[in-house]
């Protein structure tokens, strides 16, 4: 094998890594998301991407199910190095659903991509009181 196949292994490993986990939903908003879900899964962020958006037309879109596909969106932005679209999903997604751990986890990540440590520091501190696991693992990339 060659290094370039080790080295793309690798990168869907750590990718893979990075993948929200799985949240039971209800309804057709669930349906959609898993979608999505399934796209990142196997490493295609684009479709991924392309998905969301058609999903955040809908208007029975709503509620968790929409910041689910949100932050699935932030996901698939940032695997493609689109920080600015990420950060701006990340933050619609803990804006509509403020006490959804992995929304602010989310935020946080995109904001220290983008240098906007202040923002970041924010989200710690929100996320800190709603999951303490998933706050250290914040921290532990803030540092």
């Amino acid at each position: 094998f060659s290094r370039e196949f080790f080295a793309d292994l690798l990168r869907k490993v750590r990718v893979k890594a990075e993948l929200p986990a799985p949240v039971p939903a209800a309804g057709a908003e669930s349906t959609g998301a898993q979608r999505v879900e399934a796209l990142l899964a196997d490493f295609e962020a684009q479709a991924a991407l392309a998905e969301a958006d058609r999903l955040l037309v809908e208007p029975r879109l709503e509620g968790e199910g929409r910041a689910r596909v949100l932050y699935l969106r932030a996901q698939a932005c940032r695997w493609l190095r689109k920080k600015d679209e990420a950060m701006a999903s990340s933050r619609k997604a803990a804006e509509e659903s403020p006490d959804d751990p992995q929304a602010l986890y989310n935020l946080g990540v995109a904001c220290a991509a983008n240098g906007r440590m202040d923002e970041a520091e924010d989200a710690l501190s929100r996320l800190r009181d709603l999951d303490g696991a998933l706050a250290d693992r914040l921290e532990s990339q803030l540092r």
